[in-house]
């Protein structure tokens, strides 16, 4: 890597400080190059680099996050912050299995606080290791029995049946926090919702919905008329001549799977990264970086970019951001790998996709509105998709993310590959050779078997991508006809078309 500072040399310490510098002066950039060649460096800094941590965490660059705290783990004595400190940095860049293997030592020496080893409850549930999230949270319940944080983390790693033992005690879990603060009552609310809809009781199941969503919406709000701005601004950002000019292979290497919440993303995502061929995937945080260049990704801050790029004589404007953004991507994957991205909110960053990376694929995947609006409504989504927390505010993102992405479709067809969710999980053997080839893959036989893909999966489809590929959850609202009645309103007044469950 080029030395950023333009010296022949500078030790560790003073790369450090100067990317303290050059974060508060706004070149975030600068300051994540100067962690970066700090950390190359043998110097030891032993707890000086707790700061770098922070500071790649606060400007958004995991990875370099995760090379801080790698050496601020090993340079400095082994404790509960060191540890717990390495396993975010692990977690946020898909290593959960290494960020479980962190802090079971730990947690075995009684050293983690209950927020930390729930933290760990959930580390396995993304790996798969559904026994030992539930004993973890049997040993916690057995010291609280009525947390309902615990109660909220065992509910969201098991399937309860009718008569199961673990009903009477989440019921009494409702009365006992009849008082409490809107937090751990809505905690509380969704345990008793997941557990009433998995042993099928519609009108329970509507009522501890309704009431976890009440709960929500006290503790984070959305604000509806920005999300049709957002939706105008995001296709609006660019000219179109501008984007219809952008051609060229230009980051074939990158394929994005766009779609809202619980649409078939993840399937999608496990079925590329299965192919021996694509090295890997998610939910990657690189395009979000380019911030800190091209502002929040709408007009205004473009338009400043691309003067500025051309004053400079850039033959290339968009170079800089595909450049960045493949270097980031070496940094996980390897150098030249294919990948996919699917950060769900790169919808609204379109527009600089089709300009930086011209020669890659999008997949967008469609699904029944009233399908992705149930399965968003039963799931626990932290505060920050409050969108989650009342079918007004569900509906209306949807139709925002819909409205986004046909425009996109009708303005640049072949760029964009649809994918619908029923037909894919129906008839697997014609989608996935479809998704293939237009990726530019040959079709391989792992592809039909995405449920074996070894890769941790850090979002609610945790335990979904451990399943074959099926149709089960095609209309599965028609056994909850009350707590799906106000989602079938709200969407109805969105304009959006779904299927009659009845």
């Amino acid at each position: 890597m080029a030395n950023p500072t333009g010296r022949k040399s500078i030790s560790a310490a003073t790369a450090l400080n100067d990317a303290a510098a050059a974060a508060d002066r706004g070149d975030a950039f600068a300051a994540l190059d100067l962690v970066r060649l700090a950390v190359a460096s043998p110097e030891r800094l032993g707890e000086h680099w707790a700061p770098a941590v922070k500071l790649c965490s606060r400007v958004g660059d995991d990875d370099a996050a995760l090379l801080a705290a790698r050496r601020l783990y090993e340079e400095t004595p082994h404790s509960t912050q060191t540890a717990y400190i390495l396993a975010r940095t692990l977690e946020a860049t898909g290593r959960v299995h290494e960020a479980i293997a962190v802090l079971v030592p730990v947690a075995r020496a009684g050293q983690m606080t209950l927020h930390e080893l729930l933290r760990l409850a959930r580390l396995h549930l993304f790996a798969g290791q559904f026994d030992l999230a539930e004993a973890l949270c049997r040993r916690l319940l057995r010291d609280d029995p009525w947390n309902p944080g615990v109660w909220q983390q065992l509910a969201q790693g098991r399937r309860f049946a009718p008569g199961d033992a673990d009903l009477g005690p989440l019921s009494e879990l409702q009365r006992r926090l009849a008082s409490a603060p809107p937090g751990p009552r809505a905690r509380a609310a969704w345990a008793w919702a997941k557990a009433m809809v998995d042993v099928g009781d519609d009108q329970a199941a509507a009522l501890a919905l309704e009431a976890a969503a009440a709960l929500r919406t006290k503790l984070a709000v959305i604000d509806i008329e920005s999300l049709e701005g957002s939706w105008r601004s995001s296709v609006d950002a660019l000219p179109f001549g501008l984007l219809d000019a952008a051609t060229g292979s230009a980051g074939e290497r990158a394929t994005f799977i766009l779609g809202p919440q619980r649409s078939g993303t993840t399937l999608v995502d496990q079925i590329l990264t299965n192919h021996p061929s694509v090295a890997g995937g998610g939910e990657l945080g690189l395009l979000p970086l380019m911030r800190h260049v091209l502002g929040d990704f709408s007009g205004p801050p473009l338009s400043a970019w691309l003067e500025r790029q051309r004053a400079a004589g850039t033959a290339d404007p968009w170079a800089p951001i595909r450049e960045r953004y493949f270097a980031l991507a070496d940094e996980r994957f390897g150098p030249g790998s294919r990948f996919d991205d699917k950060l769900l909110s790169n919808h609204y960053r379109l527009a600089v996709i089709r300009c930086a990376f011209p020669g890659a694929k999008v997949i967008r995947l469609r699904r029944d509105p009233l399908d992705v609006a149930w399965s968003c409504w039963r799931a626990n989504f932290p505060l920050e998709s409050a969108w989650t927390s009342s079918p007004q505010w569900l509906a209306a993102y949807l139709a925002s993310y819909e409205r986004i992405m046909d425009t996109w479709c009708a303005r640049h067809p072949r760029w964009i590959l649809e994918v619908d969710y029923a037909r894919l999980v129906s008839e697997p053997d014609r989608e996935i050779p479809r998704i293939l080839e237009f990726c530019g893959l040959p079709d391989h036989p792992a592809t039909r078997s995405p449920h074996l893909n070894p890769r941790v999966v850090s979002t609610s489809s945790f335990a979904q991508v451990r399943e074959p590929i099926h149709s089960g959850r095609v209309g599965s609202t028609r056994d909850f006809p009350r707590a799906t009645a106000p989602l079938r309103a709200a969407l109805a007044a969105e304009g959006l078309q779904f299927a009659d469950p009845s």
